[in-house]
């Protein structure tokens, strides 16, 4: 199991247009203070994490544009992850039955 990709947002400092995350081929994080690379393993944090703590959303989870001249009742965000299973490309059965 391989993770292509995570999209986001209003998670963070990822604003409302949806930014979309290729990690294929990525062994590191590398940007300037700001940029999210904090925020998109947190993303995966909220999704993955074996302690349940971890997994719970929090205040500071929610994008919050500093020019915001009306504050909305609800605030959304979002997280999606895609996943390749290369192991299932070779034809094998790979069931556990």
């Amino acid at each position: 199991m391989e993770l292509k990709t995570i999209r986001l947002s209003n998670f963070q400092c990822f604003g409302g247009e949806p930014t979309a995350l290729n990690l294929e081929d990525i062994t590191y994080l590398i940007g300037p203070n700001g940029s999210g690379k904090t925020a998109s393993l947190q993303a995966l944090c909220r999704l993955f994490a074996f302690d349940p703590s971890l997994r719970r959303v929090q205040r500071s989870d929610f994008h919050v544009p500093f020019d915001e001249e009306h504050i909305p009742d609800e605030r959304q965000f979002w997280i999606e992850a895609d996943f390749l299973f290369p192991e299932l490309a070779d034809g094998e059965d790979n069931s556990t039955v």
